[in-house]
């Protein structure tokens, strides 16, 4: 009888194990692509912002409190060229939105990437590249940085903000959508990557870029009906 008991119970905690997992929510993540606003000395570089990308997720450790912004360059290389482009910046605005964030940290990078939060640096080549935003959260290549050590093709930086009370996933992306809607952006969320180098050695062409467009879009499915499973 009680190996009975204890193989029912095995069998009832699995199944609820199985219905739990099969009941999960889904993360909803984003992907943005970016264009430019400001640099480029004859304004060919417009076409590079679609290949600088952020994607929006929940903290898969702490998704109530915790959003990821992962960065990713994905700018075509010049062919025999060992002059990468490198997102060397990052500016984060969030207009009127004020009490999204408490605050922000590095999360990981790939290798190569060396990267800092550096909310009060000031540099020459940042304020003349840094459009009409005002920054609450700044990342920065490490002070003694060398020129390859922001994100460059391929590589990743992923930085995590910690959510406000009573602020969600939601909310991050509600307030991006207005970031990105003309009418609305100065009180929306902006983010802004400054890149370096763009066409590679043949010409040190610079550009900053702000976040844009929704290109793909995971949202979690809805729940099912009372009383049915999944």
């Amino acid at each position: 009888m009680a190996h009975f008991l204890t193989n029912s119970l095995r069998r009832s905690s699995l199944a609820a194990l199985v219905a739990m997992a099969l009941t999960a929510p889904v993360a909803r993540a984003d992907v943005y692509d970016f264009s430019m606003m400001t640099g480029g000395a004859t304004g060919t570089l417009a076409w590079a912002g679609k290949h600088v990308l952020v994607e929006v997720t929940q903290g898969p450790t702490s998704p109530a409190s915790t959003v990821l912004f992962k960065f990713t360059n994905a700018i075509p290389v010049p062919a025999g060229d060992p002059q990468t482009s490198n997102i060397v910046g990052i500016w984060f605005d969030t207009g009127t939105q004020t009490d999204l964030f408490t605050g922000m940290s590095v999360a990981a990078m790939t290798s190569g990437v060396s990267m800092i939060m550096n909310t009060n640096y000031v540099h020459v080549f940042f304020e003349r590249f840094k459009p009409a935003i005002t920054p609450n959260y700044t990342v920065t290549r490490t002070p003694n940085y060398n020129t390859n050590w922001g994100v460059s093709p391929g590589e990743s930086l992923t930085i995590a903000a910690t959510l406000a009370p009573g602020k969600s996933l939601s909310d991050v992306l509600d307030a991006l959508d207005q970031g990105i809607t003309s009418a609305t952006a100065a009180s929306g969320l902006r983010v802004v990557a400054l890149v370096q180098h763009i066409l590679g050695s043949a010409s040190y062409d610079d550009a900053a870029f702000v976040t844009n467009a929704v290109i793909s879009e995971v949202a979690p499915p809805p729940p099912p009906p009372p009383g049915t499973c999944p």
